[in-house]
């Protein structure tokens, strides 16, 4: 299946870079770390920010080089730029660094994401050829990103502490970032491989977008108790920014499809960074 041709340069570095992704993880930690945690580093967070981009760029250069990734879009971008990015790549890690400084021996705390990630992408073999691992449990690969999505954020918005909260909030928003990662496991059933049985794979396209609407509702359902909350404390928009964003990800969500064109899916994308700019613009209002 053909994808329409992202004509500006600029905007096939924003999709395919994930930048919006960036943007969102920095935002989200500065949300997080604002409102539940007290805290307010924004060297951190632009360092959040530098390191998804790196990240994701980097699992993005490695994977390009797959024989089986050719007919992929944005593999086949990562193929034609490899240089450049990875120079881009290689800068905006050395940066996240230096921006965490002293804090950079928190990141240890980290470990079990990046463990069950490493469990996941690491292709074991049995001495028969047979693939093992993480990658061969039906319906995981969704389901572990959003958890290690949201691990890591709130890991890094409460400065390592640990507590019900922070329980909390990785509940909520590993639901939040599964319900947007199943769409694009819709948009990708014509180059995944069958073998990574992913949820759309097992259970359809339909089933798979009413699974995501019913994942926004932790999020929905915090976001209506802080602004009960809010309306009490004469702060009305804080909370109700947010909900709306969540209705526009709704949509998003059940028009997700296939043949849907790169602005939908960088809008989806979009999302993760959305609700907390709508959050922190209507505590400034």
């Amino acid at each position: 299946m053909s994808e329409p041709v992202i004509r500006s340069a600029f905007m096939r570095f924003v999709v395919y870079g994930h930048v919006a992704l960036a943007l969102g993880a920095a935002l989200q930690v500065r949300w997080m770390s604002v409102v539940w945690f007290g805290g307010d580093d924004w060297r951190r967070d632009l360092a959040v920010g530098m390191g998804t981009f790196g990240g994701y760029g980097f699992l993005r250069l490695m994977r390009s080089r797959d024989a089986g990734q050719h007919d992929v879009p944005h593999f086949a971008w990562y193929r034609r730029n490899s240089r450049w990015m990875a120079a881009a790549i290689a800068l905006a890690l050395i940066l996240s660094v230096l921006l965490i400084g002293r804090s950079l021996h928190e990141l240890w705390t980290l470990w079990p994401a990046v463990l069950v990630a490493g469990l996941y992408v690491t292709p074991f073999q049995t001495k028969a050829g047979i693939p093992i691992g993480l990658r061969q449990v039906p319906c995981l690969k969704s389901p572990l990103i959003a958890w290690a999505w949201a691990f890591v954020l709130v890991q890094m918005a409460s400065f390592g502490a640990s507590g019900s909260m922070s329980l909390l909030l990785i509940i909520v928003q590993s639901a939040f970032i599964l319900a947007l990662t199943i769409p694009f496991d819709i948009r990708d059933l014509p180059f995944d491989p069958p073998v990574l049985r992913t949820i759309p794979q097992l259970f359809g396209a339909r089933a798979s977008r009413a699974l995501a609407l019913l994942l926004l509702l932790p999020l929905t359902w915090m976001l209506i108790v802080q602004h009960a909350l809010d309306v009490v404390d004469d702060d009305s928009l804080t909370g109700l920014l947010p909900l709306l964003g969540l209705a526009f990800a709704a949509v998003l969500i059940i028009r997700s499809a296939p043949e849907r064109g790169w602005l939908h899916w960088l809008l989806l994308d979009a999302c993760i960074a959305m609700i907390p700019a709508l959050a922190m613009i209507g505590s400034a209002i």
